[in-house]
């Protein structure tokens, strides 16, 4: 049985979501790499490697989301004001069935 997330970390997944969803379309922003050799790798230093789990954990959240009815989906896309042109009929309560759904989503992901 897979228990669900807390309250206070499904919050900051979506916080994380909604920050990615900002950044993610804005031109420009690509993480600095130096070369390592002749093989090809990169090197990332800390705040990249910690950028690329948070882009991680976004996806994951992502992910979770469009598993969701579309009135839960968009529960919490017009809540954090992510592309919100459609309106939802009783949005407090369908945000408050899509945080739960989303806290069962994320941990059965292996998400904390």
């Amino acid at each position: 049985m897979t228990t669900a997330l807390s309250d206070e970390r499904v919050g900051w997944h979506l916080w994380n979501w909604e920050r990615w969803q900002q950044y993610s379309r804005s031109p420009g922003r690509y993480p600095s790499r130096a070369s390592s050799g002749i093989i090809g790798s990169s090197h990332l230093d800390f705040d990249e490697t910690l950028a690329g789990i948070d882009r991680n954990n976004a996806e994951a959240t992502e992910a979770v989301l469009w598993d969701m009815t579309p009135q839960l989906r968009l529960a919490v896309h017009v809540t954090h004001r992510i592309n919100s042109v459609y309106r939802v009929r009783d949005v407090e309560s369908a945000y408050a069935i899509a945080r739960v759904e989303l806290g069962i989503g994320l941990a059965r992901r292996g998400k904390i």
